[in-house]
């Protein structure tokens, strides 16, 4: 397996809230958000349902130095 994906794309996520089945993460920038979205859409969603069931949902938190937290709902 390829490690470096791993690092570079999952390493940086943090989990900020898990509130009604909605899990929520914080991700360092709107672009990062953007290629998880394009990218690794798939696997997080099955992931999120296998975990916390058929009505979980994932929202993003972006963070961006010195800006105040922007949140995106998604899936």
């Amino acid at each position: 397996m390829e490690w470096q994906p791993f690092k570079t794309w999952f390493e940086p996520i943090k989990p900020v809230k898990l509130e009604n089945n909605v899990l929520t993460i914080q991700v360092p920038s709107q672009f990062f958000y953007e290629y998880l979205e394009e990218h690794y859409v798939g696997l997080l969603g099955k992931t999120i349902k296998r975990e916390l069931g058929k009505e979980a949902r994932l929202e993003y938190r972006i963070v961006v130095e010195n800006s105040t937290p922007t949140n995106i709902l998604k899936r």
